[in-house]
């Protein structure tokens, strides 16, 4: 008897992954931003893997490279702006998380999120305890 036959089968979760297999891209032209919202995320995830990406573009290529559960980025980015971003990023990883970061007031840009699934919203500036509590809010 074949003994690969007499396995039980597991069924898949989509339960929280691990925090040693959390894969977090944080896109900002900003460089001060961009390290500094790396530096937070390495106090609140410590065990988090941190890829980091100064346009959308790059982002993309390096979701492909490399899958990620989440996805924070900034609004205003050149070429490819936030929203964009995660529209395109969602198409390759549907179960994507994203938060958005932005200077503008989340209702300026509301009618800009109506067509793409954004889990979370940062005004900038943002203090440690945000993040957090975005991060928290996606079960991460």
């Amino acid at each position: 008897m074949n003994p690969l036959s007499q396995m039980k089968s597991i069924p898949l979760s989509k339960s929280k992954p691990d925090m040693s297999e959390l894969y977090i891209l944080i896109v900002d032209d900003d460089p001060s931003l961009l390290k500094l919202t790396q530096r937070m995320f390495k106090y609140i995830r410590p065990k988090a893997r941190i890829i980091t990406a100064a346009t959308g573009s790059l982002a993309l290529e390096k979701i492909a490279k490399h899958p990620v559960n989440m996805l924070v980025t900034d609004y205003n980015l050149p070429a490819l702006n936030g929203v964009e971003l995660a529209q395109r990023a969602i198409s390759l990883m549907p179960q994507l998380r994203i938060i958005l970061m932005s200077g503008h007031d989340e209702d300026s840009i509301r009618p800009q999120l109506k067509d793409v699934q954004i889990d979370g919203y940062l005004n900038k500036p943002f203090a440690l305890k945000d993040l957090s509590t975005a991060v928290g809010s996606l079960g991460l």
